[in-house]
């Protein structure tokens, strides 16, 4: 592929297309799925003009491309070849990094081009404990069971130490890490031979990439799309062989556009969950902002307030897990039980084919920012409470919704974690452990 020359912005000198090293090609691991697959390309060699200050930065690159971390790869290259624009080594090291995510991406076979699928619009679902169609069989959970969740130890954090708790206990969420979207992993895929596209460059940022300690180290399979038409991927979580991705929103919270793809990139699902926001509970607001006057002849001719509508009390989009055929969701309001009359804290299992309900759980069961599936048990374990209410872990049965066992916390319950067979609780300002018995 070559990218036209663009006008205006900083000329660049023409840059020869060069090898990208003298040396025969490497074996090197691309991150397609959770494990890397390894892929036939060629390393990169550094331009001896670097500054002393830039050369730790290209060693960085160099490794995350050896090491099949080709966004991170990417973006740190676009960075450097914006200062170094004469560099053709430079510039074959971009290439490089964006030839080896098309690689991987053919090798994967993607071919679907997720950009022309329509999501498919959710219907509402109900405000009560509901079930339509059991999920044992498509979600491919195990026999009923009747094990019991145990609380195996309880103590107190420090409130802010949140990343001290991931640390010690060696915990990951199962989310991958993403930067903002003006970063240049979400550069247009294009190999430049001759003419860059400045302004397409500038028009993105670069920032360190910090490795949350919360987030998985893997990086994102490079087959998940990172955008779709004008929303970028904002969030994206591992689910067994799926991907769970969300488009548009904000990068704390999961958008209504959620698409499931499998791990080779080819579309599970994509669901368009904007009629689970609003609920009983959630009010549209109308609040003035401004004003506006149209003046002719200095007299006033026409004026109007400026108002903006929004939702008060929506019900967010916490979280997300996939298995089968059927995709788990939690919505829950931001605050006080009270705020939403109750209409609150639900988990629903929704049928990836037909975006129907299969089940929806009772009302405040579910406000924690994640919850677990255990498919081989045919549970979900959740947890719902709030600042100077009751907070309780539950466990629901993953085929129908209904509430098997309850137990009380004192803390706000806030992020579940699995490790073996131990599940981690992290409240408030306490820590707690459970175990199955």
């Amino acid at each position: 592929m070559l990218a036209a020359a663009c006008g205006g912005g900083q000329a660049s000198a023409p840059a020869e297309s060069v090898p990208i090293a003298a040396q025969a090609p490497d074996r090197m691991l691309i991150a397609t799925g959770d494990s890397r697959t390894p892929v036939a390309t060629a390393t990169c060699s550094r331009d001896p003009g670097l500054t002393p200050v830039d050369v730790p930065l290209f060693e960085e690159a160099n490794e995350a491309l050896r090491s099949g971390d080709l966004h991170r790869a990417r973006a740190i290259f676009a960075h450097i070849v914006t200062s170094y624009r004469t560099s053709a080594p430079l510039l074959a090291c971009y290439n490089a990094a964006t030839s080896a995510i098309l690689e991987a991406r053919k090798k994967a076979g993607v071919k679907e081009s997720f950009d022309v699928v329509p999501p498919k619009a959710a219907p509402p679902p109900p405000y009560t404990a509901t079930l339509i169609t059991p999920a044992r069989e498509r979600a491919g959970l195990g026999p009923r069971t009747t094990v019991k969740l145990a609380k195996a130890s309880e103590r107190k954090n420090g409130i802010t130490d949140e990343a001290v708790w991931y640390r010690d206990n060696a915990l990951f969420r199962p989310q991958y890490f993403l930067p903002s979207s003006r970063d240049y992993m979400f550069l247009e895929l294009t190999i430049f031979e001759h003419d860059v596209a400045w302004p397409i460059f500038e028009a993105h940022t670069y920032a360190p990439w910090p490795r949350d300690p919360s987030l998985m180290p893997e990086p994102l399979p490079v087959t998940i799309p990172l955008g779709y038409g004008t929303l970028p991927l904002t969030m994206a979580l591992s689910s067994g062989e799926y991907v769970i991705a969300s488009y548009g929103g904000s990068a704390w919270q999961l958008s209504p556009y959620l698409a499931v793809f499998r791990r080779d990139g080819s579309i599970r699902a994509f669901l368009d969950l904007r009629s689970y926001t609003q609920g009983p509970g959630s009010n549209v607001v109308q609040a003035k902002v401004g004003s506006m006057k149209v003046e002719q002849g200095g007299k006033t001719v026409a004026a109007a307030d400026i108002v903006a509508t929004g939702l008060e009390h929506p019900l967010d989009l916490d979280w997300a897990v996939a298995s089968g055929s059927v995709l788990y969701v939690e919505h829950a309001v931001n605050g006080y039980t009270k705020e939403s009359g109750g209409k609150t804290g639900y988990i629903t299992a929704i049928d990836m084919d037909s975006g129907e309900v299969m089940w929806r759980s009772a009302a405040q069961v579910a406000n924690a920012r994640t919850f677990l599936l255990d498919a081989p048990r045919g549970v979900i374990v959740s947890a719902f409470g709030f600042t100077a209410e009751p907070r309780f872990v539950y466990v629901l049965d993953a085929s129908t919704g209904a509430t098997m066992q309850k137990t009380q916390v004192t803390a706000t319950p806030e992020v579940f974690v699995k490790k073996d067979d131990a599940i981690h609780l992290r409240g408030y300002d306490r820590d707690y452990t459970f175990t199955w018995r």
